[in-house]
């Protein structure tokens, strides 16, 4: 295992780089850097042994996702946001057709992939918060399979989400 640092900060974090991804093993999540494109692809993060960072977008989604899958594991007992270890897979400055930088992040329910645009500065995969709030979307998706036809249930899932983000931010 490398310390992965941010190169804009200074910031670390233990995991290491594969192929195209960041990776860390330990709790399966893989983040692909999507380019500013809407293509979910990935291309190499680091280049070198260092492992640094150029994308704060990046790393801040490889570490915010490991910090909220640990709080899951230790404290709700529940492996990853499917309950049975289910890989977690991110794109990171994913590009939304309709805007030039996305700023905004996403569970995708129906490829169960994490999406964080790098708008605002990559601010979204800064926030633990926001990072745990999306990664509680795939939780209530496999645990209650919420129907999101229904307004209530919307209402339920983002309340959800908001509460376990900001729990899970100001515990960690």
């Amino acid at each position: 295992r490398l310390k992965l640092s941010d190169k804009k900060s200074g910031a670390q974090y233990s995991g290491y780089t594969k192929d195209y991804l960041a990776v860390d093993q330990i709790r399966d999540i893989y983040v692909h850097d999507a380019e500013q494109t809407t293509v979910v692809m990935g291309k190499k993060v680091a280049q070198n042994e260092d492992a640094v960072f150029e994308d704060d977008v990046v790393f801040y989604s490889l570490k915010n996702f490991a910090i909220t899958y640990d709080y899951y594991r230790n404290k709700l007992q529940r492996d990853s946001f499917d309950g049975v270890g289910g890989r977690i897979v991110v794109y990171a400055n994913f590009r939304d057709k309709a805007e030039e930088e996305w700023c905004n992040a996403c569970y995708n329910w129906e490829q169960k992939i994490f999406k964080v645009g790098s708008g605002e500065t990559g601010g979204f995969a800064k926030g633990l918060d926001v990072m745990a709030h999306e990664f509680t979307h795939g939780v209530m998706h496999h645990r209650a399979l919420i129907l999101y036809n229904r307004k209530d249930a919307q209402a339920i899932n983002e309340a959800y989400a908001d509460i376990l983000g900001g729990l899970i931010e100001a515990n960690a």
